[in-house]
């Protein structure tokens, strides 16, 4: 934002447009992270409460894809199905974040696909990307916090928020990386 302020007359219409809409991007993910962060110490201190509603699955995934077809440099993020199920849409959307921002580190190639579906007591959503991943022992410690080599915090923090919701959340690797968050009810 400074840079742009002090050089305005330098850049063109484009390229001011595109500062602001990164600018604006950043902050949507650094507010998610914060909810994140404010939310894991009310887990940590035994004050965290999941207030969920029936809601479309796919409203909060979009959201997300949205959030990052604003940035120049990201790969697609493409939504695909959809199901209801019983979410607090502030924190599945945190936690979708968390899980693209996790594909895009791990995987390397095409977009990131998020699928939603319904299953028997709830709804599955896979959040995956093709090509590189994790190698077993990155795999093993991915939602260990970011204190362990291969684990980021908003993965730790996306873990722990899915537990509190009594959701579960696993990570698989291979070619690429693919995560599956269950959502029951």
């Amino acid at each position: 934002a400074s840079t742009l302020a002090e050089r305005w007359d330098d850049f063109g219409d484009e390229e001011r447009r595109q500062m602001v809409e990164g600018m604006a991007l950043d902050t949507e993910r650094i507010a998610a992270m914060v909810t994140m962060i404010v939310d894991a110490a009310r887990l940590e201190r035994g004050r965290f409460r999941a207030e969920s509603r029936r809601m479309d699955l796919a409203q909060g995934a979009v959201w997300v894809a949205g959030l990052f077809s604003r940035g120049a440099n990201y790969p697609t993020i493409e939504v695909r199905g959809g199901a209801e199920a019983s979410a607090d849409p502030e924190r599945l959307r945190a936690v979708l974040l968390a899980l693209c921002d996790g594909a895009l580190w791990w995987g390397r190639e095409g977009p990131v696909v998020i699928e939603i579906r319904s299953d028997a007591g709830g709804a599955t959503i896979e959040v995956r990307r093709e090509v590189g991943g994790p190698d077993p022992e990155e795999l093993a410690a991915m939602f260990d916090g970011p204190e362990v080599p291969g684990g980021k915090l908003g993965l730790h923090i996306a873990r722990r928020l899915a537990e509190a919701h009594g959701w579960t959340l696993a990570a698989e690797g291979g070619d690429g990386i693919r995560y599956v968050l269950r959502l029951t009810g």
